[in-house]
């Protein structure tokens, strides 16, 4: 009954008929890459919601923030408790931008989307490396930016200690965390 259809989404199958795929647009000048970061001990979270279930995201980023007290842990969003680690609400998408080019770390755990959303495409856009759960993510739109110990470091493939050390490793080694930073940046940009 189409003539025409726009996907925001990955699918098993197309249609018959003339498709575009496309993704969300966002503004490039705030969203854009600078080395070095402000705060390489800012581990920042800009998921919206901290859901529960097979991988319940806030429990696992607690592991990690309680795993290193002396790094900056901040989620940001609307859904969630209100706690010592909360970042708040972000009002703008200027603030996203610029509280992602302060940061050092991307975290990025999450499990029930389509791929297609702005966070994940962000973190990448600033040269974040990015922890997650990029093995959720290899069917969906956002797939291709993750390449494991280039662009980022899975999750889901690694254990809670193995995940401390790796970002550990990535506040303290100059030269990986801007190897990774300088790849994010132009994984996004191809």
């Amino acid at each position: 009954l189409i003539d025409f259809a726009l996907f925001s989404t990955t699918r098993e199958h197309y249609p018959w008929v003339p498709y575009v795929t496309y993704r969300q647009e966002f503004d490039l000048t705030d969203f854009r890459f600078e080395y070095p970061p402000a705060d390489r001990a800012f581990v920042g979270t800009w998921v919206q919601a901290m859901p529960t279930g097979d991988l319940p995201a806030y429990d696992y980023f607690l592991s990690l923030a309680r795993a290193m007290p002396d790094l900056r842990f901040r989620y940001h969003g609307h859904v969630g408790p209100v706690d010592d680690f909360w970042g708040g609400n972000v009002v703008t998408t200027a603030e996203v931008a610029a509280q992602m080019r302060e940061a050092g770390v991307g975290l990025h755990i999450k499990t029930w989307s389509d791929g297609y959303g702005h966070v994940i495409h962000n973190l990448f856009a600033t040269g974040k490396p990015v922890v997650a759960t990029a093995s959720y993510y290899k069917d969906k739109l956002a797939g291709p930016h993750f390449v494991e110990g280039v662009t980022s470091f899975d999750i889901q493939r690694h254990s809670v200690d193995e995940t401390v050390a790796f970002i550990r490793r990535l506040t303290v080694d100059d030269e990986l965390h801007e190897r990774m930073s300088r790849a994010a940046a132009a994984r996004f940009t191809e």
